[in-house]
């Protein structure tokens, strides 16, 4: 039960947010107070893609956050279920 969630936050945090920061750092935009974070991603993918890379992030990013709540829901209804059924 523990091995996908484990291995799920391994290919996050180790895998892609490294991809990510290396993406960034050899796009060969320079971060700043205007780019930080998102803004910053979205530059370095323009840099690379055109103006392919702005919207690819962007939809890459609404995609992670509806998937997120879509797991966050499963774990608190088999949570509710769990916690209903042992009563």
């Amino acid at each position: 039960m523990y091995l996908p969630q484990s291995v799920s936050v391994f290919i996050d945090t180790l895998l892609l947010c490294t991809a990510t920061a290396m993406m960034c750092m050899s796009s060969g935009v320079a971060p700043s107070e205007a780019l930080q974070g998102a803004p910053w991603v979205q530059a370095a993918l323009q840099e690379s893609l055109g103006t392919f890379g702005p919207v690819f992030i962007t939809v890459s990013m609404v995609l992670f956050a509806f998937t997120t709540l879509l797991g966050n829901c499963f774990y608190c209804d088999n949570l509710l279920t769990f916690c209903l059924i042992r009563q």
